[in-house]
């Protein structure tokens, strides 16, 4: 029977993204990547947005201008719980209880 990984995940450096996987462990064995550090250049670690993003600030402020701020992203729902709300409604309907 194959080993299945018991947690899949995603590693992001810069531009690299590692696909990592988690598996438990039925004999002691050394850990093995398939790219060394030594392998990995530092072009490959560059994050190129926020190099543009400070190219732009940078800019901006050299000539003197207003940095223009852009209106925030319309947020989308998400499944997080407030749970300083949920606890205030249930003392709320305890307290009317």
């Amino acid at each position: 029977m194959a080993a299945r990984a018991i947690w899949t995940g995603s590693l992001k450096l810069g531009s690299i993204d590692l696909s990592v996987k988690l598996y438990s462990a039925i004999q002691d064995r050394s850990v093995r990547f398939h790219k060394s550090a030594a392998d990995i250049s530092r072009e490959e670690l560059r994050d190129e947005q926020t190099e543009q993003l400070l190219k732009l600030v940078k800019s901006k402020e050299a000539h003197n201008t207003d940095v223009v701020e852009s209106e925030a992203a319309e947020q989308r729902p998400t499944k997080v719980v407030d749970l300083m709300e949920v606890l205030k409604k249930s003392l709320q309907q305890k307290h009317a209880a």
